[in-house]
C-alpha cells in the first residue's frame, strides 16, 4: 500500500471522486499528514487519512511520502502564516497558511524559531512561540487549543478555524496536545470513561440531537455548567450553558479521557493513531 503526504494547507476527504450531487465531505487532512492509498482513479486517490477515515482526495494535493520523518513540531495556534525560505531553490516571501495541529519536520533551530521542511521540498520559518510545548496538565492544554478555535464557523467535516464540526473540534484539540482520539462523536463517546460524579473541565459532554440514545453531538466541558462546541444550529464554535433547554433535554452523558490520578494519563497511549483500525 503506497503512502502519500498532503502538500497543501488542508485537503478535503470526499465520499466519492469528482463533483456530484451526492458527494459529502467526510473529514479533512492537514499539511504533512500521511495518506495510505488503495488506488488512483482519474486524478483522485482513494486513501485512509490519519483520523481513520477512508475517502477520496485530489491527487494534485498529494505527493509521495518519505520513508520516515525526523524530529517534528506541532502548530499550536488556530492559524499561522509561515514564510517560505526556499521554493525550488529560489528565495520567496510568499507564506503558507498552516492550521492548528499541523506537524512539521524540523531541519534546524534558531533562537526564537524553527526551520521546518514543508511538503514539496520548501523550507519555512516557524516562530517558536506558535509550537506546542507539552506540560503535565494535559487537560489545560486541550482546553487551550479548543478555545483558540472559538468563533470559527461551522463546517460539516471541517477540521480548522476556517470551518469545523463538533467532533472535529474535539479531535483537533486532543491531537495538538499529542493524543489521537477517534474522529466522530459516537466513536469518542465509546472511547472515554463514563463520568458518574461531578464534571470537571476537560470532560467531554455528549448529546442525542438526532435520535434517542445516539451520541451525535459533543463538546468540551469548561466548568460552571458551560461547554464549548461547534454548533450547526448556532453557526460555529460557541460557549453554551448545559441548562439551555435544547441541550438540557438531549444531554446523553459525559466521558473523561484524561485522569488526574498521579498526573494526567490517557485511556490509550499518546500518538496511537486511528490507522490501527485499518479495515
Amino acid at each position: 500500500m503506497q503512502e502519500y503526504r498532503v502538500m497543501v494547507s488542508t485537503a478535503d476527504v470526499w465520499s466519492q471522486p469528482g463533483p456530484g450531487p451526492d458527494r459529502e465531505r467526510l473529514t479533512q487532512a492537514l499539511c504533512g499528514d500521511r495518506v495510505r492509498t488503495k488506488r488512483v482513479e482519474k486524478g483522485w486517490v482513494l486513501g485512509q487519512v490519519q483520523d481513520g477515515y477512508w475517502g477520496w482526495l485530489a491527487r494534485a494535493e498529494l505527493e509521495p511520502a518519505p520513508e520516515k520523518e525526523e524530529r517534528q513540531v506541532v502548530v499550536a495556534e488556530a492559524v499561522v502564516q509561515v514564510p517560505l525560505l526556499f521554493s525550488g531553490g529560489t528565495a520567496t516571501e510568499s507564506p503558507i497558511r498552516l492550521y492548528l495541529g499541523t506537524r512539521l519536520t524540523v531541519i534546524d533551530e534558531h533562537p526564537g524559531s524553527f526551520v521546518v521542511r514543508l511538503p514539496g521540498g520548501s523550507l519555512g520559518q516557524l516562530p517558536a512561540g506558535v509550537v506546542h510545548r507539552p506540560t503535565e496538565n494535559k487537560a489545560t492544554e486541550v482546553l487551550k487549543y479548543a478555545l483558540c478555535l472559538k468563533g470559527s464557523p461551522y463546517l460539516w467535516g471541517g477540521m480548522t478555524c476556517d470551518g469545523i464540526d463538533c467532533s472535529g473540534l474535539v479531535h483537533m484539540a486532543y491531537r495538538t496536545a499529542g493524543i489521537l482520539l477517534p474522529r466522530d462523536a459516537d466513536q469518542q463517546y465509546a472511547y472515554g470513561w463514563r463520568v458518574e460524579s461531578s464534571l470537571v473541565p476537560g470532560d467531554l459532554v455528549f448529546f442525542a440531537t438526532t435520535e434517542p440514545g445516539f451520541p451525535a453531538h459533543v463538546g468540551h466541558y469548561l466548568g460552571e455548567d458551560r461547554f464549548l462546541h461547534a454548533s450547526s444550529r448556532l453557526g460555529g464554535v460557541v460557549v453554551t450553558s448545559l441548562n439551555a433547554p435544547f441541550y438540557r433535554e438531549c444531554l446523553l452523558g459525559a466521558r473523561r479521557v484524561l485522569t488526574a490520578q498521579a498526573g494526567f494519563g490517557f485511556r490509550q497511549g499518546e500518538e496511537q493513531g486511528a490507522w490501527e483500525n485499518t479495515p
